[in-house]
């Protein structure tokens, strides 16, 4: 098995060193955290330092950035792949999958999860546990399906934008980068980047 570092001792951080020990496939050596709060180990294993000190120190090798911010995640992720670092996609092995599904680099499923036929999904997406993504529906980068949300075929989920839990998009909706859909919502329609909308069905907040 190949060695792997986790980029982030918290609750996203455990659930991807889950992932990781089901599927048998890496060797996790333990977590990236700036924070000095944390002590000298999480989850049973040790924090090897913040992200400077690991780009400094060590040679590259694979990681998996399970940061919950979105912009975060994606600003070090990009550290580490431009010192030669390689990032690692985590599927729990109770996801079900179907033929035609694209996964980018780095992406977390969690358990429970459906991936419909010819979905394609990013690099470094969240796709927390018992999200279902429908036929045909498209993914951004760095985005994030929070527990529960349910995203209907032919959809679009724009970069870095935030689908809360148990919300649901109807069929071929667009929702832009960077954007937010609360908690519970419905969207039954298109929206813009850069803004939030909720409730049922979802509107803009202003």
């Amino acid at each position: 098995m190949e060695s792997l570092l986790i980029v982030g001792a918290g609750g996203l951080g455990a659930e991807a060193l889950w992932a990781a020990h089901e599927r048998g496939l890496w060797q996790v050596e333990g977590f990236v955290d700036d924070n000095p709060a944390l002590g000298p180990r999480y989850a049973g294993l040790p924090i090897l330092g913040g992200v400077s000190h690991v780009l400094e120190s060590r040679a590259a090798g694979r990681f998996h950035c399970a940061i919950g911010k979105n912009s975060t995640r994606k600003r070090i992720a990009e550290q580490f792949l431009e010192r030669g670092w390689k990032l690692v996609t985590l599927v729990h092995p109770s996801v079900i999958q179907a033929p035609g599904v694209t996964i980018g680099d780095g992406t977390y499923v969690g358990p429970g999860s459906i991936l419909c036929p010819n979905a394609v999904i990013g690099a470094g997406v969240i796709i927390n546990c018992h999200v279902s993504l429908g036929h045909d529906s498209l993914t951004g980068d760095f985005s994030q399906l929070c527990p529960g949300s349910r995203i209907s075929g032919g959809c679009r989920i724009g970069e870095l934008a935030f689908i809360g839990s148990n919300a649901s998009l109807v069929q071929g909706v667009h929702v832009g980068a960077n954007t937010t859909v609360g908690a519970n919502s419905l969207v039954v329609g298109n929206v813009g980047d850069n803004c939030t909308v909720i409730g049922v069905p979802a509107r803009r907040m202003r």
